[in-house]
């Protein structure tokens, strides 16, 4: 059966994919975002709709008469928690109560694993949660883990029909060669990680995302639940800027920094600036550094048995969809290729 979806986000990076597979299976779609007006369609069930998750009446408007709901929107706050607040947690529910408004099927949440702690060394499920100490976290992790606090809510008081996606670190078409989660870049081959970069990573391919929220149309029982979105193949930082310097050759290198070492400069930073700024400023989030070492195994299993989800397992293809579309061919004579 056709379905009628809207998809906030849809013509960014997974939602770009989604669309493809929803068009393939038949349904129509309408893909909203900011810069959705610059965008045309030569598909006859493909629109495209100007409109941002911050305004609750024109979400209302995207909404009507759609079967399932899609926000994958990835708005952005200032550098107060108020602004985070406004641009992440309000338009979620903005979106949610659209949903309940016009009596939506499903609405399909993308949240992030930046919702959960990943700092310790215990295996964390789904039933671990949130982090439960959300103000210790940077703004973008408290923003979306107070988004999914909201939709939950509203799913237990007025039976909002909703299943929450948290991604890991995404990659593929779209994305980018060096993804923020392997560390800061200080040039354009150099990366200063977060920790050692001897463990695995939750990495997941565009592709596999897109699939995953895709089973969660048709799939009977999730309301309420929280999926983790992990590949199965899961290279440490060290290891994939190795790949990325192979597949480009250029001298990409990842340089190991401790956590407490962050935390240290961090500090230090804060306090120069609190005598500077005479206490104008807030304490960073210490707790954010630990969690973005990521030393924790993400268990995904139950997106696996529930949605019937079968991510890549398979290491060359994994490194070759991550890879290659960010990777130009070097013209016949490139010295690059001698070396």
């Amino acid at each position: 059966m056709s379905l009628k979806v809207v998809i906030f986000g849809g013509a960014g990076f997974i939602g770009s994919t989604l669309s493809s597979l929803l068009l393939e299976a038949g349904h129509h779609v309408v893909a909203v975002s900011r810069s959705a007006g610059e965008r045309t369609s030569g598909h006859q069930r493909l629109k495209f709709l100007p409109a941002s998750v911050s305004d609750p009446a024109k979400v209302r408007d995207a909404v009507a008469g759609a079967d399932v709901v899609f926000d994958l929107s990835m708005p952005f706050g200032a550098l107060d928690w108020e602004s985070w607040k406004s641009e992440v947690v309000d338009s979620a529910v903005h979106v949610a109560e659209a949903c309940l408004a016009h009596g939506v099927r499903r609405l399909i949440y993308t949240s992030s694993i930046s919702a959960i702690y990943l700092g310790g060394s215990a295996t964390v499920t789904e039933q671990d949660g949130c982090d439960a100490k959300p103000a210790s976290r940077g703004f973008y992790g408290r923003a979306k883990l107070e988004a999914e606090k909201a939709l939950l809510a509203l799913h237990r008081s007025r039976g909002l029909p909703v299943v929450i996606h948290r991604p890991g670190i995404v990659l593929g078409p779209g994305g980018r060669l060096v993804h923020g989660a392997f560390g800061d870049a200080v040039n354009d081959v150099c990366v200063l990680g977060y920790g050692s970069g001897r463990h695995p990573l939750p990495c997941v391919l565009a592709l596999d995302v897109a699939q995953a929220l895709f089973l969660s149309i048709t799939a009977p029982g999730i309301e309420g639940m929280t999926f983790n979105l992990a590949g199965d193949v899961r290279p440490t930082a060290a290891e994939y800027l190795r790949r990325i310097a192979a597949a480009t050759h250029r001298p990409f290198r990842f340089i190991a920094r401790p956590v407490w070492r962050i935390q240290t400069r961090e500090l230090f930073i804060y306090f120069v600036k609190y005598v500077v700024r005479r206490g104008r400023v807030s304490f960073p989030p210490l707790r954010d550094f630990s969690s973005l070492a990521m030393s924790a195994p993400l268990d995904c299993s139950l997106a696996k048995k529930t949605l019937n989800w079968k991510p890549c397992a398979d290491r060359e293809e994994f490194f070759r969809q991550a890879l290659l579309p960010h990777v130009m061919p070097l013209a016949e004579g490139d010295l690059r290729l001698e070396v």
